[in-house]
């Protein structure tokens, strides 16, 4: 299988995350919305990439000391890899900082 990271997302990820959400979700955000959410700054988003592609994306919303996971999604042509998987497990750690006092 081809290398991957993953790694905390930015804005030149955007385009992308949301062409994963469009045809990952049959009734996903709108556009506006989801790029209002992205910019937030209690918004925690990461990508995984292979080979300096995104194929999937994590949205956390943080509130206070708790964060919850708002959605996840892998590109159809990359599931079934393990990535999500993986990219859960990688969010879930980083999530484990002291200021993230609860994940749900």
């Amino acid at each position: 299988m081809d290398n991957y990271v993953i790694r905390k997302a930015d804005e030149t990820d955007f385009e992308r995350i949301f062409q994963i959400l469009r045809k990952s979700i049959e009734h996903s955000w709108s556009y506006d919305v989801f790029k209002e959410d992205f910019e937030n700054d209690n918004s925690l988003y990461f990508v995984l990439e292979i080979n300096d592609y995104v194929v999937g994306y994590a949205a956390f919303k943080n509130v206070m000391d708790e964060s919850t996971l708002m959605s996840i999604a892998i590109d159809n042509e990359y599931r079934r890899n393990g990535f999500g998987e993986n990219l859960l497990l990688y969010a879930l750690n980083y999530l484990k900082r002291p200021e993230y006092k609860k994940v749900f």
